[in-house]
């Protein structure tokens, strides 16, 4: 049995703006689309902004694992409005 290899691999930076406080935090996205699994699809978000002042912190590092890569960006997006944050 072979093991899944990475088919597409991408660097991209994610804004969250905090809906009440004028704060935006950065993520770096890493997404990694594999060619087989049950969910090959994977976004890897790592903080590299400065911490928030008066808004929640979400986590530092998050993985979110998906089917396809149009169902990704809602799951991105239900992670970030737990927080409070919207997509900029």
């Amino acid at each position: 049995m072979l093991n899944s290899q990475i088919i597409y691999k991408e660097e991209k930076e994610i804004y969250l703006k905090f809906y009440i406080a004028p704060e935006i935090l950065e993520y770096r996205a890493k997404i990694k689309i594999k060619n087989k699994g049950k969910k090959p699809v994977t976004v890897e978000l790592t903080f590299t902004g400065i911490e928030p002042l008066a808004a929640p912190m979400p986590p530092e590092h998050h993985i979110i694992k998906s089917e396809s890569i149009s169902a990704l960006f809602p799951k991105i997006v239900r992670w970030a409005k737990r927080y409070g944050y919207v997509i900029v």
